[in-house]
């Protein structure tokens, strides 16, 4: 009973190295990085998804919404991947001549952090042809608030974006970002 036991396993085990074997084939991954890992049911091996989320080997575009920016004409090319939990977010919203901003503004992320983060990430802004420093804070953990860094005092500081700063926004200005984040 034991041999015939130990044989079925055996067999059980073949079937199952066949099919990493397919699903190696498939992905071009090496062989040793799919046997390491922890996979779940919902895997999809040509684009790993868990979840619902794709992992690593892609970009998935995001539409944004923003607070106190109306975006009217102008463009946003927004996009995220992950890998685990942890987020990589990437943007460059382009100001067209019906964009207008009403106050500090406020970008929102393709998936709620984990936590809020005062640390910054890093903004370029171009308004008119010049480049300012910017910074975007993680004050909640849906959305990220642009700052342009004030280098008129001995330290920079962070100062809130609005309709006249860093400068008057005007068509074709814009901002460009990437952060990193972990996501609930």
């Amino acid at each position: 009973m034991e041999i015939k036991i130990s044989e079925e396993i055996k067999s059980l085990q073949d079937q199952i190295d066949d099919i990493n074997q397919k699903r190696i084939h498939q992905t071009s991954i090496p062989p040793r990085i799919i046997k390491s890992r922890h996979i779940e049911e919902n895997v999809d091996f040509v684009s790993p998804q868990i979840n619902g989320r794709t992992f690593g080997l892609a970009w998935n575009s995001y539409i944004p919404t923003f607070t106190n920016l109306t975006l009217g004409n102008g463009t946003a090319d927004c996009a995220y991947t992950h890998i685990g939990k942890t987020t990589i977010y990437r943007g460059r919203i382009v100001f067209g001549n019906t964009t207008s901003v009403t106050g500090q503004i406020r970008i929102s992320l393709p998936e709620t952090a984990k936590y809020k983060s005062y640390e910054s990430k890093i903004a370029t802004i171009s308004i008119g042809g010049n480049l300012y420093p910017g910074a975007l804070l993680m004050i909640s953990p849906t959305e990220l608030y642009l700052y342009a860094i004030n280098t008129a005092s001995t330290y920079g500081a962070f100062t809130a974006s609005s309709s006249t700063v860093p400068a008057s926004w005007a068509e074709t200005d814009f901002f460009s970002f990437c952060t990193v984040y972990e996501s609930v």
